[in-house]
């Protein structure tokens, strides 16, 4: 993968970003697996995640959150294509935000984008200006 080098001047968004260190960065958690169980146990923790729930991961990255969801569904939204088809090898369910574009569809029996038992994860500082948000 060609290394994209970005001037000093240019606002560098998070999809790019990954699009360039995505490789490294989903490397390194499959090599050690285990780097990070603390930090997604705190956040399902905090979230109140239960089997049943559907889980929306912003941004899901290589969907490492999913391995620890016990029996609640998992949904990642990601913005860098090249992470988002590093998460494929993991799972079928993360697509791509495009345009700021969420590709959420409304929920087939009550009609809402979706259900207060369901839990948003953001999971970026630069998003939440926090470690973890969730949003019911």
């Amino acid at each position: 993968m060609p290394v994209r080098k970005f001037h000093h001047a240019a606002r560098i968004e998070y999809g790019d970003i990954f699009d360039q260190r995505g490789q490294l960065y989903h490397e390194a958690m499959r090599s050690y697996p285990e780097c990070r169980s603390q930090e997604f146990m705190s956040v399902i923790a905090m979230a109140d995640i239960k089997a049943g729930m559907t889980v929306v991961d912003v941004p899901s990255g290589g969907a490492y959150l999913a391995d620890y969801l016990d029996g609640a569904r998992f949904i990642g939204l990601e913005t860098s294509r090249a992470f988002a088809e590093l998460a494929r090898d993991r799972t079928d369910s993360v697509l791509i935000v495009e345009n700021g574009q969420f590709p959420l569809q409304r929920h087939e029996q009550t009609g809402q984008v979706r259900q207060k038992r369901d839990r948003l994860m953001l999971q970026s500082p630069c998003l939440t200006g926090n470690r973890a948000s969730e949003r019911t």
